[in-house]
Order: structure tokens, then sequence, then C-alpha cells
């Protein structure tokens, strides 16, 4: 195919995505086919005949769904149109939102928090106690033990659980049950909830409170979805219950592409199984990728369809069509014998990339693994290489994350989640004792920090000093507010990042 029959052939398939209105569709579109596009473009021409926040749009990550908000900007302020606020967001974003909503329908506390990356260290601290006074021994099980919890809560089959890990049978270390009751147990006392909780109690909550969900769908006219292929079974289950009375539902996916079914259970057999959930979906292709030349396309194809033999559970699609305007592309494979071979080849290759172009192409350089890549980025540095390195972590200061936790605190004096951190990295009380006073607030009906305060140790001095300065911080109620709120966008971005080993405070 020529230029002009490759773009008169883009812009038809993508027109008639833009004009579906009624029913399920699945839209298949590989890298660089420009679906965020579409997808955008798409959003707009719904916004003509009804109003914006009756269309929902979900997506993967916050990253996504701002580049999705952009893109409609950037085609609103094109063609001079109003700018739209359509319903963007991930699909843990809407679940959370559901949850807080009508968190007594489930039990739970209104102000429940998530469990970050941060917290789940301190949790697996507290089970190691738990677990312990019963005679078990967690060990180095318990990342594995972890993995199994969340992956029932994506709805992974029980037959499935043990090639996502496998957990040894022997005596002196929990059963599964054992452990999932005690981390059920720990989530509980404070009021947090594992981020895999999420989707599926928005599941239980609409299946099992048909009024609510009456009135979640009746706000959905026409609901989109994109990297369908990264979600896993409960994902899937929450988009059919949001979408029962949509006029339209349109997913866009690639089950080559599917990178998340180690780490988050994703499910790409939901891509090629999409006709079996939704009866008379159309499949509407994007078949063009307008980043890669042939040769490159031709590679590619190779190592996803290896000799027209696909994965069973992988949808069949045509190849993509490459875009001619970049050439053929260049594609080379080599076989180095040594981690320094590589590193010298690489610096080399890229120094003679930069000395053909004037100005420089950009050069993405894609690593296994964050320690092999930082390696290579260490010595491109050194040998005078400008690089944009996104390997290394940005270091937070822990004076942030305390902060906030203190507001929590001062919010709320039954944050026994924010008063577990305080006292564990302010004031350094031993595990032991804070698992003491634990069992015992449990038993007293009493807040973690008023029972840690009422308790003899020798930190009580520090703790009765903060404690009168909460009770006289807490009179400026509009203050906490406002600095929780000023705060909560960073700490949203932070608490899955390093803290740092810093005094400040």
């Amino acid at each position: 195919m020529n230029l002009v029959e490759i773009i008169k052939k883009a812009k038809y398939e993508k027109n008639r995505i833009i004009q579906h209105r009624v029913g399920p569709a699945i839209v298949i579109a590989g890298p660089g086919s420009g679906k965020t596009t579409t997808l955008a473009e798409k959003i707009v021409s719904f916004c003509s005949d009804i109003t914006p926040t009756r269309i929902v749009a979900l997506t993967f990550t916050n990253n996504a769904a701002n580049e999705m908000k952009a893109k409609i900007k950037k085609i609103c302020l094109k063609s001079s149109q109003e700018l739209l606020e359509p319903c963007i967001s991930t699909l843990h974003s809407l679940a959370k939102g559901l949850l807080h909503c009508y968190s007594n329908k489930l039990g739970l506390s209104s102000v429940f928090r998530v469990v970050s990356k941060m917290h789940e260290k301190i949790l697996l601290k507290d089970m190691c106690w738990e677990l312990k006074s019963q005679k078990i021994n967690l060990g180095r099980y318990q990342n594995r033990y972890l993995k199994r919890f969340r992956a029932y809560r994506a709805f992974v089959p029980n037959s499935n659980l043990d090639t996502i890990t496998k957990i040894p049978i022997k005596q002196g270390i929990p059963t599964q049950e054992q452990f999932n009751d005690c981390y059920r147990s720990l989530l509980d006392y404070y009021h947090c909830l594992d981020w895999y909780d999420i989707v599926g109690l928005a599941v239980k909550l609409l299946s099992e409170n048909r009024d609510i969900h009456e009135e979640v769908i009746k706000k959905i006219d026409h609901l989109l979805v994109d990297e369908y292929q990264d979600l896993n079974c409960a994902d899937h289950e929450l988009i059919r219950l949001l979408s029962i009375k949509a006029k339209s539902l349109m997913v866009f996916a690639d089950d080559d592409q599917s990178i998340y079914q180690t780490g988050r259970f994703a499910n790409p057999e939901g891509v090629k199984g999409f006709n079996e959930i939704y009866s008379n979906a159309k499949i509407y292709p994007l078949s063009v990728c307008w980043r890669c030349g042939s040769s490159i396309i031709d590679a590619a194809w190779k190592l996803v369809n290896v000799d027209d033999n696909k994965l069973p559970e992988r949808m069949h699609k045509d190849k993509p069509i490459p875009n001619p305007r970049g050439g053929p592309g260049k594609f080379k494979i080599k076989s180095l014998k040594s981690e320094k071979d590589e590193i010298r080849t690489l610096c080399d290759e890229v120094q003679n990339e930069l000395k053909e172009t004037s100005p420089p192409k950009n050069i993405l350089i894609l690593f296994h693994s964050r320690e092999i890549g930082q390696k290579y980025a260490d010595v491109l540095k050194t040998n005078g290489i400008n690089i944009e390195n996104q390997l290394s972590k940005k270091e937070v200061s822990k004076a942030v994350l305390l902060l906030y936790e203190v507001l929590c605190l001062l919010n709320n004096e039954f944050d026994n989640l924010a008063a577990r951190f305080l006292l564990q990295e302010i004031f350094k009380i031993d595990t032991k004792i804070i698992s003491k006073a634990r069992n015992f607030s449990r038993n007293q009906n009493k807040s973690l920090w008023q029972t840690i305060t009422e308790m003899d140790n020798s930190e009580k001095k520090v703790i009765k000093y903060w404690n009168e300065n909460f009770k006289k911080w807490r009179q400026m109620n509009e203050v906490i507010k406002i600095t929780k709120q000023r705060y909560r966008k960073l700490w949203n971005g932070v608490t899955k990042k390093k803290i740092l080993h810093s005094t400040e405070l």
C-alpha cells in the first residue's frame, strides 16, 4: 500500500470507531496506532450530543488519564470548542470513590485508607508478631502469602494460584487461611484496605445492593475503557456491572501488550473472550503503526507471532501496517560475550547515532531491570553523553511523609495506621510494645494512640508532650483541613517511593 492508501485506510478505521454509538465494541489497537488520540476525539464527538458528565472514560494509570485529558483539551482548543469535563479517571479511583460514598453498606469506616508500600512493610512486621504468639513463623515466605491473598481478591481462580506462586507445606509456617485471617484482622484494626480489595469490594457493593447499582449506572450513557488487556478478572466484572444500562461500551486493547500478568494478575484472555461476555460486540481495528518502520514491525511481529503460532489465549489479528514515512528503519541483533562488551557497544552505538544527526534524535534505551540499567546509565554519563535518567528514584524528604501522618492523626485520633507509623518512625517504639498496645486497645475499644499514651514505657514523657500539643492543635480544625488537602496530592505521589533516612521534622 502507498502512503495515500494507508492514510485513507487509517482515516476510515478511526471514523468507524468515532461514529460507533450503540452496543459493545472492542478496538484492537497496537502500539503507535493513534489509540489515545482516537479515544479523545470520540469523547469530544460524544459531547456534541450529550452532557459530558454522562461519558465515563476509565484508564489504567494516572499518567494515562492525564494524557487523555490533555488530548481532549488540545482538540477543543484547536477547534475553538468549549473545554469539556467528562468523567475521566482510573478504574481504581472510580471504585474507591464508590466505597467512600457507600462505606456503611460494607461495614467500612468512612475514612478508610489504602495500604501503601510503606504501610505494607509495617503490617507484615506486625503479622510476624501476631503469628509468633501462635507459635507460627511467617519467615521468608511473607511476600508469597501476600501475593496469593491479592490474587484471590483479583478473582484469580483457586486452580491458578499455584501458577502465580507456591507456598511450601511444612510444619511451623502458616496456612494461607491463617495468613489471610491475620492480615484481614490487621487491616480492619487500622481502618484500611489493601489496594487489591478496592475493585473487588466495589463489585460486591454493586452486586449485593440493587438500589445502589441502579443509582450508579443510570448516570452513565457511554463507557470507554483503555488498556483493557491489563485489567484482571475483578476489573472485568466491575466494567460489566457499570455498562449494563449504558448505550455503548467501547474498550481499547491489544493482548500482545499485556505486561501485568505477573504483577497485577492481568487477564489478557478477556480480550479474546470479549464476545462471550458481550454478545454481538463489534470489533474495530486500528491497523496502522505510525511509530515504526517495516523492519521494526517485522521483527516485533516475529516475537509475538512465532511462526504464525500465537499463544492460544491471544486474539488473532493481522500484522500492523508500518509507517512508510519513516522508511524501513534499522534493526540489528548483536550477541556479545560479556557485560563489559555490551556497555562498550552501547556507548559506541549511541555516540555514532548522535554524530549522524544534528540536532540529535530522541534515543530510548530499555533494560530488563532498574539495577542493570543503572550500570549502563552511569557509564554513558562518564563518557560525556547527556541522558535523561528515569531509572533513579526521586527521593522525597521523610519530613513530608511524617507531616501527612501527623495531620491524619490530628484529624482523627482513631487513625490507628497514622499512630502506628509515627510510633515507629518518630518515637522508635519497639514492635513488641506496639503489639501489646494494639491488643489492649482492641479489648478496651480505645485508639492505639490513646492506649500507648496511657502505658508505662521509657518514651512516655516525649509522647505525653506530643499528646498535649495534639489537644491544642486539634482546635485549629480549618488549618488541619487546609494543610491536609494541600499535601494529599504530594502524599499520593510519594508513598510508593523511597523514604529518606532523615532527621528532619
